[in-house]
């Protein structure tokens, strides 16, 4: 510290000195300690070495050593780390062990050099690194259940729902997903128009809900089903509406509970008069319609 450590308010409204400024403080380099080089093997086949020691420091790859410089005052060689482990800090005599790349060191491990053999004082314990839980999005699926650094997981929708956002997540070094969780949409149907023959009715146009065609006129029948439903793409499907004159195949002297049989005159009746009755009453049925009955002397 340059300058008064302490300066007072005065009454004038002035402070009695300026403040103090910080200076840097020079202090002597440290003394170099005497290097010496060992080089760690990384565990390849015996195969794969091709000489008892190498002086590049280039990357590692399978087949070749890393070189590290240490100031060691021993003559212990190589030392055998643990799995999981590689050097941290290294003191003369001393090694202090930490965990690899993609691994969190819970306790840090300790090897010393007795004699000629480096001894494991103490192992570190490593935890593999790890994201959260993703979370499974609402109507969808998640699909992998390893969160480590490096696994991938997969999201998907329900069969009526469409996924917005990425369906891969990958873990990352950090412990963080590379993308947020997706979200799952409701797939929806267009609106669908009244024809000219009939008129549309439905409650919603999300997918799998049913839409019914009803003929504006009483008179004519409704050509099949008169349905439409909105599909898994967010289309609606089913034939275009359509009325007709109904298409009367009268069996006489058939009861209504025989109707729809097949009779002589071909295919199945949907009109039989009721000879039970006495006077004459037709019972039709058109295709998927109900029963109508027909007073044939009031008509």
């Amino acid at each position: 510290l340059r300058g008064s450590r302490r300066i007072t308010c005065r009454s004038d409204g002035s402070w009695s000195a300026v403040s103090p400024t910080c200076v840097a403080v020079k202090t002597k380099p440290p003394p170099q300690a005497k290097a010496k080089r060992i080089s760690i093997t990384k565990a390849v086949p015996r195969k794969a070495m091709t000489s008892k020691s190498h002086t590049t420091t280039s990357r590692p790859t399978a087949t070749t050593q890393l070189l590290i410089t240490v100031a060691l005052n021993s003559s212990c060689g190589n030392p055998v780390l643990p799995p999981k482990a590689r050097i941290r800090i290294h003191r003369g005599t001393v090694l202090l062990i930490g965990c690899k790349e993609n691994y969190s060191t819970i306790i840090t491990g300790l090897m010393r050099c007795v004699g000629n053999t480096w001894r494991r004082i103490r192992d570190p314990n490593c935890l593999a690194k790890s994201c959260s839980n993703p979370g499974i999005p609402k109507n969808g699926y998640k699909h992998g259940l390893s969160y480590f650094v490096g696994d991938v997981v997969t999201f998907t929708c329900d069969s009526c729902y469409r996924l917005v956002g990425k369906s891969k997540s990958t873990c990352l070094k950090n412990e963080t997903w590379n993308y947020n969780q997706p979200m799952c949409f409701l797939k929806i149907c267009p609106p669908l128009q009244d024809t000219n023959q009939a008129t549309v009715f439905y409650i919603s146009q999300a997918c799998d809900s049913v839409a019914t065609y009803t003929c504006n006129d009483t008179r004519l029948t409704m050509l099949g089903s008169g349905q439409k439903i909105c599909n898994k793409s967010g289309m609606w499907e089913g034939a275009e509406p359509k009325c007709i004159n109904p298409n009367l195949n009268i069996a006489l002297g058939k009861p209504a509970s025989m109707s729809s049989r097949w009779t002589i005159h071909g295919g199945p009746a949907s009109v039989a008069v009721d000879g039970k009755r006495s006077w004459p009453v037709l019972h039709t049925k058109y295709e998927y319609g109900a029963w109508v009955k027909i007073d044939l002397l009031k008509e």
